[in-house]
């Protein structure tokens, strides 16, 4: 018996919100796919800050010696 193991998540937004997310999204982007992106640059630019602030290589270093 296979598990579906994908979680759903919810967003509620104004109308203002709405018109900001269609304005940053790419041509042929779904909603979903650019709020993943959105996501996605976030959490690379959180994790870069915090590697730097701790003296650790860059992100793109450590990728580039695997």
């Amino acid at each position: 018996m296979t598990k579906n193991k994908s979680k759903y998540v919810a967003l509620r937004m104004t109308e203002g919100d709405l018109e900001n997310l269609e304005y940053l999204r790419r041509r042929d982007e779904t909603r979903s796919a650019e709020i993943r992106r959105i996501i996605y640059d976030a959490w690379y630019e959180a994790a870069k800050a915090q590697d730097e602030e701790a003296g650790h290589p860059s992100i793109s270093d450590r990728w580039n010696c695997l």
